[in-house]
Order: C-alpha cells, then sequence, then structure tokens
C-alpha cells in the first residue's frame, strides 16, 4: 500500500527572514505533529513552484509594507490565478493590508485599540497617544 502524501503548506517569508524567525521551529513542529509538511517560500521567489502547495498561509511576508503593489498582485497570481487555497483569502489581505480595515471593524461594534491614524507612512503629527493606545499609518505590519 503506498504511503499517503501529507498535505504541503507554504508558509510565506520574507528575503530578510527566509526562515521565518523565531516563531518557525515551534509552528514546524505543530504542523509536524498534526501530519502535516510546512515549508518557508519566499513571496517574492519567482523560482518557488506554488502549485507545489495544498495551502498557502500568508503570515511572514514582513516586506509587503514596502512593497504592498507588488504583493496584492503576487496575492492575486497564486490565491486567484493559479487558484491555491490561502490563508487569509486574497479578498481578506487585500483588505487589510489597508489598517482602515480596523476602522471597519470598530464601526461594526468590535473593539479596537484606542488610534490615532496617520494617512501616510509619516509620524502623526496629533498628540501622542495614551499608553493604551497606538499610532499607526494605513499600511504596515501593526
Amino acid at each position: 500500500m503506498a504511503e499517503r502524501r501529507r498535505p504541503r503548506i507554504a508558509l510565506t517569508a520574507c528575503e530578510r527572514f527566509p526562515d521565518l524567525h523565531d516563531d518557525w521551529p515551534p509552528l514546524r513542529a505543530a504542523l509536524d505533529e498534526a501530519g502535516l509538511e510546512g515549508r518557508p517560500a519566499v513571496w517574492s521567489d519567482p523560482g518557488v513552484d506554488w502549485t507545489a502547495f495544498d495551502l498557502v498561509v500568508a503570515n511572514g511576508a514582513w516586506d509587503n509594507i514596502h512593497r504592498v503593489d507588488e504583493f496584492l498582485a503576487w496575492v492575486d497570481r497564486v490565491g486567484s490565478g493559479l487558484g491555491v487555497p490561502m490563508v487569509n483569502s486574497p479578498a481578506v489581505l487585500r483588505w487589510n493590508i489597508d489598517k482602515r480595515y480596523l476602522r471597519d471593524l470598530e464601526e461594526r461594534g468590535v473593539p479596537i485599540v484606542p488610534t490615532a491614524w496617520a494617512e501616510t507612512c509619516e509620524r502623526s503629527s496629533g498628540p501622542r497617544p495614551k499608553s493604551s493606545s497606538s499610532r499607526r499609518s494605513r499600511v504596515g505590519a501593526t
């Protein structure tokens, strides 16, 4: 009887951290324990065959904030064009790369940390938020 292939999961990485970061060893161990084969893959590497994966998890593409158009084109190509399932979906990744999605959530009654919003990557010129609040640019990792 042939051995069943373990589902392959790509965990997106950026060029600076191709092996993800400190979170990779425990994540890999958890995936192995669950019977899944996890592998980091740099999202911007044209040599990656995304169709070789059963799922792409867009978790470590930390440089996407500096390459938004390129990242979103990659999301559309892999998730929509190639049809590879993604976590999160292309629509959600497109929606939440712009941190105004938090405003959308807040308008729907989801509590968020009080936030001073900057419309550019420049520092917010408003008053510094209280310690229990946050300053964020529209596009960013946090």
